[in-house]
């Protein structure tokens, strides 16, 4: 039965399957899958320190090692890359040696580069994090994070910060993420940016994925800036809602659910501060000061 078990492993492992428990662990096929799966703009490598001390030191067999020399190249970043050109017999090959060494990838091993810009991958996304940056990943954002001067977050070694425009084609493809989280970012977009924005999400979404959002809703909005008591209340509603954060739009629950379920998801959700089945987004709302006026939903792919 033992000996079953190990072909079987062997054989899921070969073919690209993880056969550690380890949720962090990729195979040799799993980097060239992520290559594939990253927009065309983004290259895929790993550190030099890291072929050396976690690939080519484990391996005792010498042709073993030509073969993965070859098989490697340095890119204009001074990190390696799989070539693009194996065949089909490399591959299989290059699984097997990654197999019999034991040889296991961390995903925070492998660098992804973007237009001159490092980030690492991970399958949780924050969009519109300014200048909060969640440890374990990506942080994205329109701004060129050289010319910020950071206050408490100066010293955030672990930023995994991409710089992109939210409102165009995301640099992703395809059924990437399990997890993505927006907090007071929707309310400063177009309604059609808005509608951009959410589909892109759902694009760059695994199936069965979730995008959490928090954002200032119309019924509280209303409430609390265009209060009945109010003489000027149309015009000091403009300048306390709209014109001093240079916000654009506010959803109504009715409306996010409109937009999102004709977008494609599945589940319309609406929480609590702080309140998710999903451990990933359980408490990861920051602005307690806003949970009387804030609507929060999760949509699931």
């Amino acid at each position: 039965m033992n000996i079953i078990k190990k072909i079987l492993k062997k054989i899921l492992y070969i073919f690209g399957y993880n056969i550690y428990k380890q949720p962090d662990i990729v195979s040799a096929k799993s980097i060239r899958a992520l290559k594939n799966s990253q927009h065309n703009n983004t290259q895929v490598g790993l550190p030099l320190s890291f072929f050396e001390n976690g690939i080519i030191r484990k391996i005792n067999n010498y042709k073993e090692k030509l073969f993965l020399i070859s098989i490697f190249k340095i890119d204009k970043n001074g990190y390696l890359q799989i070539k693009s050109d194996l065949n089909k017999d490399q591959s299989k090959e290059l699984n097997q040696i990654f197999y019999n060494n034991k040889i296991q990838i961390e995903k925070n091993k492998i660098v992804f580069h973007n237009e001159n810009q490092d980030y690492t991958f991970y399958d949780k996304i924050h969009y519109g994090c300014g200048t909060s940056y969640f440890e374990n990943w990506i942080n994205v954002d329109l701004y060129d994070k050289s010319n910020v001067v950071y206050n408490q977050f100066e010293k955030n070694e672990k930023q995994n910060y991409l710089q992109m425009n939210l409102t165009e084609k995301h640099f992703f493809t395809n059924d990437l993420f399990e997890f993505g989280f927006s907090e007071d970012f929707l309310e400063h977009l177009r309604q059609e940016d808005s509608i951009i924005f959410l589909m892109e999400c759902f694009r760059t979404f695994k199936r069965g994925g979730v995008l959490r959002l928090s954002f200032p809703g119309l019924e509280n909005v209303l409430l609390k800036h265009y209060r009945k008591d109010e003489k000027n209340r149309a015009y000091i509603g403009k300048f306390e809602a709209y014109s001093a954060w240079d916000h654009i739009h506010f959803y109504s629950k009715e409306e996010i659910e409109t937009v999102s379920k004709h977008i494609g998801f599945s589940e319309i959700e609406f929480k609590s501060f702080g309140e998710s089945e999903h451990k990933e987004l359980r408490g990861i709302d920051r602005r307690i000061e806003q949970k009387n006026l804030n609507i929060y939903v999760e949509l699931t792919k």
